[in-house]
């Protein structure tokens, strides 16, 4: 893929000025466009490019520019952030003093996820110094199996209902008409 070299004066603006520039400027380069000073009999002075094309081009050459970022943004995070996880630091007291064996960002997350789930907390699922205890672990799966069980029953009790309604219906209405035509005298 060729290089393009850019030079951009970087203004006291915002971000979006500067991207805003930095395309216009590799747009330029791209079309090979040069820029034109122009100045009037009052000594204002001014610039335009050499060609129209900026403007309807520059849409095209922003999005390639976005997708070449993108790509290379992609390729690079994963081996940055496997590098960063498993980079080996000394763990020091807020003090400087050194604490403990060399270890990874990686390993430390990993006893912090294994310290929190078996931290023995209360049916609420929070560290009470006086309730029933239970690692975190125990309580987060039975919470999930409880909620789970209430879905499937709140279905079954809902199913149930609807067939009782619909039997009873029935039955009272046999049992109304039995007793009409009795009482009517109709067999």
């Amino acid at each position: 893929m060729p290089k393009i070299t850019i030079e951009v004066d970087i203004p006291a603006h915002s971000p979006e000025q500067l991207w805003e520039a930095i395309v216009s400027e590799a747009t330029r380069k791209v079309l090979d466009i040069r820029r034109v000073r122009h100045a009037d009999e009052d000594g204002y002075e001014w610039t335009e490019d050499s060609v129209g094309l900026l403007g309807t081009l520059r849409h095209r050459v922003e999005e390639k520019v976005c997708s070449t970022v993108k790509e290379s943004v992609e390729a690079a995070v994963p081996a940055l952030v496997d590098e960063v996880l498993s980079a080996e630091f000394q763990p020091m007291t807020k003090w400087g003093e050194k604490t403990g064996e060399p270890t990874t960002i990686r390993a430390m997350a990993g006893q912090h996820a294994h310290d929190w789930l078996t931290e023995n907390v209360s049916e609420n699922g929070r560290n009470d110094y006086n309730a029933k205890k239970a690692p975190r672990l125990h309580w987060a799966i039975k919470k999930i199996v409880d909620e789970m069980w209430q879905e499937d029953l709140r279905a079954v009790a809902q199913e149930a209902g609807e067939q009782i309604r619909t039997e009873l219906a029935g039955r009272i209405s046999a049992d109304v008409s039995a007793t009409v035509r009795k009482i009517v005298g109709i067999k």
